[in-house]
């Protein structure tokens, strides 16, 4: 129990420093590339550096002394250049964000996460210098959805991929039960499935899709998570020979409600599935016990 406790924290350590050194270094070089060469390429090349953090921190953090074996079950066609992707899932927890985004950026390598602006300062940092994110401030509610709009425009003309979760939180038990006591007179039966995530929200997506209107746009949704429940960075020896499952599907834009209401009740029977999955995942640890992969039918 000793040495998994201490393989833990060491590989959490490990995995702080690459984390540091690498946002040094690349917000270094980006902020004086902005110096001396200004906007002169539309494509921005720091778009791939996620890929980069993401694949070097897993192999030697998470692959070599955890020891986590990363599952994935996708059931996506492959994404074409001229795509704009909107990637959405759940929250993952500190410890899972590293290699979901190893898993997402396999698909496609250059992403655009949207985020608070009250994250990390190191990581904010960075990626302002590198303009790679999407920042909102969701303390102010009468300006954050135009802004997220323009964003979104603006990155749109290279077909990136954007990636968005609108529960907005990393899931916790006191989370949960604060998301279950606020919205239980909203939401009667929101006790018997929200049990793994937090409540998600609707309005950043929402605004996100009603800009992409013109463009091309593929919807994937992901639920991702360990199979030993985990919320916080000191949980890292629980990782030790842990699994961390990733179920990708696609969703036809076709069967995305048009107003607001309804996209609401359908973005929560959404997480409905994704708490069924996790709780499956969580609770049969030793196998993956899938739910059946949906099957759509769109109406003519």
């Amino acid at each position: 129990m000793l040495f998994r406790a201490a393989r833990g924290y060491v590989a959490l350590c490990a995995g702080v420093l690459i984390t540091t050194i690498m946002s040094i270094v690349i917000g270094g070089v980006a902020f004086v590339g902005r110096l001396l060469l200004g906007r002169r390429n539309r494509t921005n090349l720091l778009n791939y550096t996620a890929a980069a953090w993401s694949h070097l921190i897993e192999w030697i953090v998470y692959r070599d002394m955890l020891r986590v074996t990363t599952t994935v079950d996708a059931a996506i066609a492959p994404v074409d250049r001229y795509d704009v992707v909107i990637w959405m899932g759940n929250h993952p927890s500190t410890l899972a964000t590293i290699p979901l985004t190893r898993v997402i950026t396999d698909y496609t390598p250059r992403i655009i996460p949207v985020a608070k602006q009250n994250i990390n300062w190191i990581l904010y940092w960075v990626l302002k210098q590198t303009e790679t994110a999407i920042f909102i401030d969701r303390e102010n509610p009468a300006s954050w959805p135009r802004i997220l709009a323009h964003e979104v425009a603006k990155f749109s003309h290279d077909a990136p991929a954007f990636l968005i979760f609108p529960d907005t939180h990393r899931a916790t038990p006191e989370g949960i039960e604060d998301d279950v006591r606020k919205f239980e007179q909203v939401i009667p039966d929101i006790s018997t499935w929200l049990t793994h995530t937090r409540l998600p929200k609707s309005g950043g997506l929402w605004t996100m899709l009603s800009s992409l209107h013109q463009h091309r746009v593929r919807l994937l949704t992901f639920t991702a998570a360990f199979n030993v429940p985990e919320w916080s960075p000191m949980h890292a020896p629980l990782l030790c020979d842990a699994t961390l499952h990733v179920r990708i599907e696609e969703i036809p834009m076709e069967l995305v409600p048009r107003d607001c209401a309804s996209f609401q009740a359908w973005l929560n029977a959404e997480w409905g599935r994704k708490n069924q999955q996790i709780a499956r995942w969580q609770h049969h640890g030793e196998l993956p016990r899938f739910l059946p992969m949906r099957r759509w039918t769109i109406q003519q």
